[in-house]
């Protein structure tokens, strides 16, 4: 039972990377971690950064929609 649920979790997280990074290579949705310039260099993450800067990202991107 808890094993459907967590197989229709991860679905449903594949589906939306495979909403907002595009096509993606399947093999990377297997629940691997990749870290930092693996991330970038797999088409996972856009840029590396830290806390404060993504805060900051996400300020000028709500400040932009407006």
């Amino acid at each position: 039972l808890l094993q459907g649920e967590v197989d229709q979790l991860h679905e449903m997280f594949k589906g939306a990377v495979q909403a907002g990074r595009g096509n993606l290579n399947d093999n990377l949705m297997q629940g691997q971690d990749f870290m930092g310039e693996d991330s970038v260099k797999l088409g996972l993450a856009d840029t590396l950064g830290n806390l404060d800067e993504a805060v900051s990202l996400a300020q000028f991107i709500k400040e932009k929609s407006k």
